[in-house]
């Protein structure tokens, strides 16, 4: 046998080994691909959404039930009234607020008009009690320094006087038996002398023991008495002014508290009189309207009747000068593509024209916006469009956005529905002349519909694309 034919039946046996199996049949085969060489522009295909890059949203400052509500989609002005609430309660709270108000300012005033009313009182009392005291001194003074003082030089002088009285009778008295012998006297005479010298005696007595009396007694009574009226009226100057200063703190902290009620009360109307306000939501900016998700849960609309709670996110107003694509990358092939790439954005709202972009932004963590989701994560990117100044977009046109992540040079390639692959393992069906075989091939980068080969094809080679992969063993 020639080596030809042993090369040849070399490569056969081959080719039935690595298949392990019959080849496919030929109502398998879909199509047969050349293997081409050239360059191969990689792409990452995701869907989004048209988006304001600036969009304003409006949501509730208050709670109650929808009355009236501006219809979704049309193209508002600033001022257009958007939504209507009804919440009796907190109407009647207002007013209710409103009252407490009223009553606690006019409580206020009044404590004010009784702290004024107070502080004159307490004056008066004060400049009497000192008064009072004044006086007192003034009077223990006037008795210490005045009165007293003289009372005693005359007690004094009355028993100087009353020696001099007793002295002169005894010396007359004592004369008297010289007259009466010599007769000039009688004895009349001389009795009346005597008891005139007793009497002048007594009175001296009597005059001395009155200056012991006030020296001893009625002074240092008086003056003691006077010092104790000194002492009280201090005492009681100093207990007008505590109690006065205990009864100012006391009207002084009710005016505060009445005060602080007061700044309470009026955050509290303020607080309440927005919130009514808020009853009535009128657009911040013009724009087309579009009527915001509860949440990913909750599909409901907002509505006539619906209930709506403080804070809750009602509208959307989006700019529409400014618009972007919002992209949710699917996170097997995020590593691929980075801000800056180029894109292509297909819009099949617009007859599927097709703008160029480019990635502005790229999320650094995935957004999951149902967590119970069993897709994979997404990242989300934004992508803006270079080439769509003067168009006019609708936010929430649906997009494909081809992303344009790698671009090889010369690479074999083929058509990725040609390949199949289990685990690491990475095949194809080559149709050669002596028949069809399955080949593992060594995949590079993919664009939507092309993968690059890095082995295990040449170029010229013809690959299948098979409807189903054999099942009876030709599998590697």
């Amino acid at each position: 046998m020639s080596p030809i034919r042993l090369a040849v039946l070399a490569a056969f046996l081959t080719t039935l080994a690595s298949c392990g199996g019959p080849s496919p049949d030929e109502d398998q085969i879909l199509a047969r691909y050349t293997v081409t060489r050239g360059p191969l522009r990689v792409l990452v295909s995701e869907s989004g959404t048209m988006a304001s890059a600036k969009p304003a949203f409006v949501t509730a400052k208050s709670q109650g039930k929808i009355t009236f509500i501006h219809p979704e989609g049309e193209t508002i002005t600033a001022g257009t009234l958007l939504l209507s609430l009804e919440n009796k309660e907190l109407v009647e709270g207002l007013e209710n607020s409103r009252r407490d108000l009223d009553a606690a300012t006019r409580n206020r005033d009044n404590a004010e008009a009784e702290l004024k009313i107070f502080t004159l009182e307490a004056a008066k009392k004060d400049e009497d009690a000192i008064q009072a005291q004044a006086f007192a001194i003034m009077g223990r003074n006037q008795y210490r320094d005045g009165r007293a003082p003289l009372q005693e030089q005359d007690l004094r002088l009355a028993v100087e006087r009353g020696e001099a009285d007793r002295d002169i009778a005894r010396e007359k008295a004592e004369r008297m038996p010289a007259l009466l012998e010599k007769g000039f006297v009688n004895p009349a005479d001389l009795r009346t002398s005597r008891l005139d010298a007793k009497e002048k005696e007594q009175g001296l007595a009597k005059k001395q023991r009155e200056l012991e009396v006030f020296l001893q007694f009625e002074k240092p009574q008086e003056l003691a008495k006077r010092e104790a009226e000194v002492a009280s009226t201090g005492i009681a100057l100093e207990r007008t002014r505590q109690q006065s200063v205990a009864q100012r703190g006391k009207l002084e902290v009710e005016r505060s508290r009445l005060q602080r009620e007061i700044e309470r009360l009026t955050r509290r109307v303020k607080e309440q009189t927005e919130e009514v306000a808020g009853l009535e939501i009128k657009a911040p900016s013009g724009g087309i309207l579009v009527y915001a998700r509860r949440g990913y849960w909750d599909d409901t609309r907002l509505d006539i009747g619906s209930e709506v709670r403080k804070a809750q996110r009602l509208f959307e107003l989006p700019d529409l000068t400014d618009m972007v694509v919002e992209v949710g990358i699917d996170e097997i092939v995020v590593a691929k593509v980075a801000v800056g790439q180029t894109t292509t954005v297909t819009l099949e709202g617009m007859g599927g024209k097709s703008f160029q972009g480019r990635v502005e932004k790229l999320a650094t963590t995935a957004d999951q916006t149902n967590p119970w989701s069993i897709e994979s994560n997404r990242f989300k990117a934004t992508v803006v469009l270079t080439d769509a100044k003067g168009v006019s977009f609708r936010p929430g046109l649906s997009a494909r956005v081809d992303i344009l992540v790698a671009e090889l040079k010369d690479v074999i390639r083929v058509p990725v529905n040609a390949i199949t692959h289990r685990g690491d393992r990475r095949w194809c069906w080559v149709e050669t002349r002596l028949g069809r075989e399955q080949r593992t091939v060594e995949t590079g980068q993919a664009s939507n519909d092309q993968v690059e080969i890095r082995s295990g094809l040449q170029e010229g080679d013809t690959v299948l694309v098979l409807a189903t992969e054999p099942t009876d063993g030709a599998h590697p």
